[in-house]
């Protein structure tokens, strides 16, 4: 819809300008506008922050859906529940791992895992890959003191 009405007003717009006389006019047809551009963005932004306040979007939890919306489309299975791979080694990530996604996701969920060699194994892999979470250090300037 937004893709339509938009060219639409500006096409109406452009037109109405082109066929006038007075420049005065024009520009106050233009600011009006703008205008009126800014405050329904306004109304909008608004309107959108006090929504999500009330009904917040995440609320800290989630539940695992992996392949529901897929099935529920009609999708196919093979493509829905497709397990990643990087198509080069011919091995898929699981594989490489060592472990499921499903066997991660109650590890992260619930901190349970039946084996503890693979409990191992992703303790070791977050530990090693901590440093992907933290900012990137920068060169920060000393204070230059004054006499």
């Amino acid at each position: 819809m937004f893709c339509v009405v938009v060219p639409m007003v500006f096409c109406s717009i452009a037109s109405a300008i082109a066929n006038m006389k007075s420049v005065k006019r024009a520009g106050k047809i233009m600011g009006v506008t703008i205008a009126t551009f800014l405050v329904t963005a306004a109304i909008a932004g608004v309107l959108m922050y006090i929504v999500c306040r009330i009904f917040p979007l995440v609320d800290g939890h989630y539940t695992i859906t992996e392949g529901e919306i897929g099935d529920t489309l009609g999708l196919p299975y093979d493509l829905v529940h497709k397990t990643p791979s990087d198509g080069l080694s011919g091995q898929d990530d699981e594989q490489k791992l060592g472990f499921t996604y499903a066997m991660l996701d109650k590890y992260v969920l619930t901190g349970e895992c039946e084996d503890e060699a693979i409990k191992a194994k992703i303790d070791r892999l977050h530990r090693i890959n901590l440093h992907k979470l933290q900012l990137m250090p920068a060169f920060e300037p000393a204070e230059e003191t004054r006499a």
